[in-house]
C-alpha cells in the first residue's frame, strides 16, 4: 500500500515538474530599413520590462518572458518610432521582423554666438543638431546677396 502511495506521489511530482518547465518564452527579431531592406544596427528596441539594442546584424532578443501580449517599440535617430504588438506563448520563441521608415524631417540648426557685428558684416557660429532625412555630404558655408543663397550663387 505504501509503495502505491509512493508511486502516485512520484508521478505527481514529475508531472508538476514537467508542467513548470519551459514556463517562459522569448521574442527574437530583426530590424530593417523599410526602403532599402538593409539591417539597422544600434536601434533601441523596448518592451515594458526591458530594453536592448540591435546588433551588427540588426538582431535583438528578449528571453525569459512570461506568456502574454507584448508591445515592442523601436527607436533610432533618423527613423520614425515604430510600434508592433506580438504574443509570447509558454515555452515558445516568437520571431518578429520589424521594418522602420526613415524620418522625413528638416535639419535643425542652432545659432550660436554672433560676433564682430558691423554695418554689413557679422560672424555667426552654429551647430547642426539634426540632419533630418538627408545625408550631409559636405560641411562648410556659403553666403550670397541673393534672397535664396545656395552653392550656385555663392561669393
Amino acid at each position: 500500500m505504501k509503495s502505491k502511495h509512493l508511486i502516485i506521489v512520484i508521478i505527481l511530482l514529475i508531472s508538476l515538474f514537467l508542467t513548470n518547465c519551459n514556463k517562459t518564452g522569448s521574442i527574437k527579431g530583426t530590424v530593417t530599413d523599410a526602403k532599402t531592406n538593409e539591417v539597422v544596427l544600434d536601434a533601441i528596441v523596448s518592451i515594458p520590462s526591458n530594453t536592448t539594442a540591435t546588433d551588427s546584424d540588426g538582431k535583438f532578443i528578449f528571453s525569459d518572458l512570461e506568456e502574454g501580449s507584448y508591445e515592442i517599440i523601436v527607436k533610432k535617430d533618423g527613423y520614425d518610432n515604430t510600434t508592433i504588438n506580438t504574443t509570447v506563448e509558454k515555452g515558445e520563441n516568437t520571431n518578429v521582423a520589424i521594418q522602420i521608415s526613415q524620418s522625413v524631417s528638416t535639419p535643425i540648426v542652432t545659432i550660436g554666438e554672433v560676433t564682430d557685428v558691423q554695418d554689413t558684416l557679422a560672424s555667426v557660429s552654429g551647430d547642426i543638431t539634426n540632419i533630418g532625412s538627408s545625408k550631409i555630404i559636405a560641411y562648410g558655408h556659403c553666403w550670397s546677396t541673393s534672397a535664396d543663397p545656395n552653392t550656385n550663387n555663392y561669393k
